[in-house]
């Protein structure tokens, strides 16, 4: 078993890189790699940002797959860096023409680098766009699970922002409780207003959700997600808007937290009751970076 987390990410407060550095300790704490590894179930942390027009670089840093020398095994889910794709058409066009199919492939690579930075030693996932809240974060998911879920490595995906901890652990005992691998989406529920209505129900006036300080999907769920984006509603905000998208089909799998408030919170009978997910937002995040810290001593 295989589980995404997408960490949403911005810099526009300074407090924001001290949320960061809580994240990747905590990652690093549980593991020597990129990727954590508890009791079977491997978590793979990536963080996404956006970038705008004006300082995009256009490359795929380390990309997810291993170099090939082989241009047939170069398909979308192994896209070649700049460097490759010079060589391979150098080679190409001494030795060999293209096919249809070699020539959409690489395009679809050089697609990849006008959408996506890969920055592998900083686990970040940059996609091309201006920091914003709307459509921001819900550009950020939707661009993020379209470049992660290019093949079937991830078997959940986890969505959540920097100012919650999750505890991996406590997240791995919950999947392999549940009933069900498929058509899930999950987490603490709230409801929305969608103002003028969803776009596959002009009359739904509002809509359930799974809050955006984190929520869980199924790879299926997630895919769908992705392949009806033209029906998501782009002026909401993103956990509402997907809510509206989600909720109709799948329903919600009710999923409780804590929202830490006082940095006094029994985290251990938490734990033991099954939360797994802390939400650590404060006023103006005054003292989010010190709940942050709590929880993540506690959990350690």
């Amino acid at each position: 078993m295989k589980v995404l987390v997408l960490v949403i990410v911005s810099f526009d407060k300074p407090v924001y890189y001290d949320m960061l550095a809580v994240w990747k300790k905590r990652i690093n704490e549980k593991s020597n790699t990129e990727i954590i590894n508890t009791d079977g179930c491997i978590t793979d942390v990536w963080f996404i940002q956006c970038k705008p027009e004006s300082e995009w670089v256009g490359d795929i840093v380390n990309d997810l797959s291993e170099p090939s020398d082989n241009f047939s095994k170069l398909t979308l889910n192994q896209s070649p860096t700049l460097n490759q794709s010079l060589t391979l058409n150098q080679s190409l066009t001494l030795n060999q023409s293209l096919t249809l199919n070699q020539s959409l492939t690489l395009n679809q690579s050089l697609t990849l680098k006008h959408r996506f930075e890969l920055d592998r030693e900083n686990k970040t996932l940059y996609v091309k766009g201006d920091e914003c809240l709307i459509p921001g974060i819900l550009h950020k998911t939707v661009e993020a699970l379209s470049f992660f879920l290019r093949d079937d490595e991830y078997d959940f995906i986890w969505r959540t922002n920097l100012s919650s901890v999750l505890d991996f652990a406590g997240l791995e005992r919950y999947l392999r409780i549940i009933s069900s691998t498929k058509a899930l989406y999950s987490g603490y529920v709230g409801l929305g207003s969608l103002n003028n209505g969803s776009k596959v129900n002009p009359d739904r006036l509002s809509s359930f959700f799974a809050s955006g300080a984190g929520f869980l999907m199924s790879r299926d769920v997630a895919m769908y997600l992705i392949e009806n984006k033209q029906f998501l509603r782009w002026d909401l905000i993103d956990d509402v808007a997907i809510g509206a998208l989600l909720e109709p089909m799948f329903g919600i799998v009710p999923l409780d937290r804590c929202w830490v408030q006082s940095g006094s919170e029994d985290i251990s009978v938490l734990v033991a009751n099954g939360i797994f997910h802390f939400r650590c937002e404060s006023y103006q995040h005054l003292r989010t970076v010190e709940f942050m810290q709590y929880v993540d001593k506690l959990l350690c």
